[in-house]
């Protein structure tokens, strides 16, 4: 049977809404409500934590900066100390004793006074940096003069010289040569042969020729 409502609307008894409805939507609205203060838990308590992290970090760093920067002059200054020592070390092992070296070479020129062999005297003695090839080391340039007019005493000098301690740490020899020269008409004999002597010494190398 069907019934029909004809009273006004303003007379009519609302409808209620359903209580089923009524708890499901009371409940959804609290699991929002519950999962928003949650959230909002662990965001902002995270939030928290992370800036209080980055705050000792950043503490940190601020300690350890010029700490760094400490170490690194340390580290500067090692490898500046280093490389001074590298050198002097370097100048020590090639540092050549020029004295001993002029004082063998008169042995040598001298040759415990027997003038039969050669007879020599040098003018003049140059010497300068140079290099031979890669090689750097020292120039020794002299100006020499032999008695007499024979050119196989000079070859005897320069054999003579080679065959010497004098002659440990030279790389180079120029071959003998020479010009003779009239001297003094009252001297014996009165010729000399004028040669260049001209010899190239690398530090160290004595002491590696030693060994």
């Amino acid at each position: 049977m069907i019934r029909i409502n004809l009273l006004p609307e303003e007379y009519r008894r609302k409808e209620k809404t359903s209580f089923k409805i009524f708890l499901a939507t009371a409940g959804g609205a609290l699991l929002v409500s519950a999962c928003a203060g949650v959230f909002a838990y662990i965001w902002f308590g995270s939030l928290a934590e992370v800036r209080e992290k980055r705050a000792t970090l950043q503490e940190n760093y601020q300690v350890l900066v010029p700490q760094a920067a400490y170490d690194d002059q340390l580290k500067a200054e090692k490898q500046d100390f280093a490389a001074r020592e590298k050198t002097i070390k370097q100048i020590r092992r090639n540092r050549i004793s020029w004295t001993r070296k002029l004082d063998q070479f008169i042995d040598v020129v001298n040759n415990n006074g027997d003038d039969e062999r050669h007879l020599a005297w040098f003018g003049s003695l140059e010497i300068s940096p140079g290099k031979l090839g890669k090689k750097t080391g020292y120039n020794m340039n002299l100006a020499g003069y032999c008695a007499g007019n024979d050119l196989g005493k000079v070859a005897n000098l320069f054999d003579d010289i080679v065959q010497s301690d004098f002659f440990k740490g030279f790389a180079a020899i120029n071959e003998p040569s020479g010009k003779v020269q009239k001297v003094q008409k009252d001297l014996d004999p009165p010729e000399s042969v004028a040669f260049p002597l001209k010899m190239f010494l690398i530090p160290g190398l004595e002491k590696k020729s030693d060994k």
